[in-house]
């Protein structure tokens, strides 16, 4: 995957193929009370944040940075989110 930072200067992050079935797979497991959520709450507001930031920055035509404070970056770096869950 291709990413550029705030000041345009372009980086590659390895990414990974998925299997989109054990998400849906493991989000009814969890509904049903047979496993733990799929997406940890620190995760899903990341995601937020980078929704909110894409728009923001295509409203202004410019690069901004996530709304995250440093304990939510922190959090987040601290999840092994490779394949860390399964269906």
């Amino acid at each position: 995957m291709i990413v550029f930072d705030a000041k345009g200067h372009e980086g590659l992050i390895p990414a990974t193929s998925g299997d989109q079935r054990r998400f849906y797979a493991g989000v009814r497991n969890a509904i049903l009370g047979r496993g733990s959520n799929p997406v940890t709450p620190i995760e899903a507001l990341a995601v937020m944040a980078v929704i909110e930031a894409g728009t923001t920055s295509a409203r202004k035509q410019a690069a901004v940075s996530l709304s995250l404070t440093d304990e939510e970056i922190s959090q987040w770096r601290s999840v092994d989110h490779r394949e860390q869950r399964s269906a």
